[in-house]
């Protein structure tokens, strides 16, 4: 170790803070990639949540107002206030709450349609930018987000639009089967089971609108082959889906909880509910298209992303190709030593013809010179045992590249699993 000398010679010397970093670190499957990505990220995923915030605030506003106007209306309401002199006769309030509900979703829902022209450029940025979160590419959210709204904004608009359409209908219909449900007593089981029906037609539009939103941004396809690749993808999957649309719900769901619990809903996706919930959809998505749809792409457009899982090699394995690599073809067969017996004449810098054919003469007795030396010595005893443990340890291609992975995860530190030997 050099000495320290001069002024810095009482420096304080400490071990280097080293990050570890090797490519096993990275993600090998699309749960691995979720959680990297998440806790990479986190940072840009809030700064990106708050940019598909403000892209909602029609769709949040118009719900506000709904409300507003649903308790207003409902404090106004005869049924809701004391009986006694002044109020009219009201014969019968059955189904009247019912109504009033139906007849304030169709009034001010029907607007959700239009407020989606500013929700889509949540969407389509905020989705782009989220593909390439989970895809491991280098991100600036307001830069990557308005390049996503450039090449995906009319698409997700056509997806959100009709979305909210059809949502807004499953909405009327199930106000409407409330209302009946209460007005005819008699059918109530009819309009109970319609009820189910409904959530789950709710339920099914809102996965196929997912992964429409997911295939729009990855790949370039006709609408009628987003819907039918959708519809496949919704049916074909309908179970596990529902528990994935209710993972990225979460934060959602603790907000209707109520009580205190509400205020820790409303954090959340203050803070990276929109966000988390598209990143731990595309990562699903992507982990359904790479066994459904990559499969027939080329090859660097499958598993983006994610990392072959590296390979274990036992011990002894290790060791045979490291007796290999040390008895090389170079120290199998004899080269002869660098002497002076043989002359070789430099050329110079006014070197003429004469002296290049002189070069290549003295080039030819060396080279004759070393192939006698090694006729002389090949069949040494120090060689000969070289070339025979060379065919004792003669490794496979496959073998050799398994045992290079090897020596690699042995460089950096990693564990290396014995196998166990099978008994005949």
């Amino acid at each position: 170790m050099a000495k320290k000398k001069g002024f810095f010679a009482n420096l304080a010397i400490a071990k280097e803070k080293a990050e570890e970093y090797a490519k096993s670190t990275l993600p090998t499957n699309r749960k691995e990639q979720f959680f990297d990505a998440l806790k990479g990220n986190f940072g840009k995923l809030c700064g990106l949540n708050s940019l598909i915030l403000l892209t909602f605030l029609g769709v949040f506003a118009l719900l506000l107002i709904k409300m507003a106007v649903s308790s207003t209306m409902g404090q106004l309401e005869a049924f809701n206030q004391s009986f006694g002199v002044g109020y009219p006769a009201v014969p019968e309030f059955v189904g009247t709450a019912e109504n009033l509900k139906l007849s304030v979703d169709a009034q001010y829902l029907r607007f959700l349609p239009i407020t989606m022209f500013l929700g889509a450029i949540g969407l389509s940025g905020g989705m782009y930018v989220i593909r390439n979160v989970a895809w491991g590419e280098g991100v600036f959210v307001a830069n990557d987000f308005f390049k996503g709204v450039k090449k995906n904004y009319l698409i997700c608009l056509a997806i959100s639009a009709l979305y909210s359409i059809f949502l807004l209908l499953g909405i009327i219909l199930l106000d409407y089967s409330l209302l009946l449900q209460v007005t005819a007593s008699k059918l109530e089981w009819l309009f109970v089971v319609s009820q189910v029906f409904i959530y789950a037609y709710i339920i099914f539009i809102s996965i196929m609108a997912l992964f429409m939103l997911s295939m729009a941004i990855n790949y370039e396809m006709k609408f009628r082959h987003l819907l039918k690749n959708a519809l496949l993808f919704t049916v074909g999957l309908f179970p596990i889906n529902i528990v994935m649309v209710a993972l990225c719900a979460l934060p959602f769901i603790v907000f209707l909880l109520g009580s205190f619990i509400t205020y820790i809903g409303l954090f959340l996706i203050v803070l990276f509910g929109f966000s988390f919930a598209m990143l731990l959809w595309t990562v699903y998505s992507h982990w359904v298209f790479d066994k459904h749809i990559n499969i027939h792409l080329p090859k660097e457009n499958q598993n983006r992303g994610i990392f072959e899982k590296q390979k274990a090699i036992n011990e002894e394995e290790l060791e045979k190709y490291k007796r290999a690599k040390a008895t090389s073809l170079l120290s199998s067969r004899p080269i002869k030593p660098i002497d002076d017996d043989i002359e070789i004449t430099p050329l110079t810098e006014g070197f003429r013809r004469a002296d290049l054919y002189k070069l290549q003469e003295q080039k030819e007795v060396m080279v004759k010179d070393h192939e006698q030396y090694v006729a002389e010595h090949i069949n040494d005893e120090q060689y000969v045992e070289v070339r025979k443990i060379m065919e004792e340890n003669a490794v496979s291609n496959t073998a050799e590249e398994e045992l290079l992975e090897m020596t690699r995860l042995e460089l950096e530190g990693k564990k290396v699993k014995k196998k166990k030997k099978k008994k005949k």
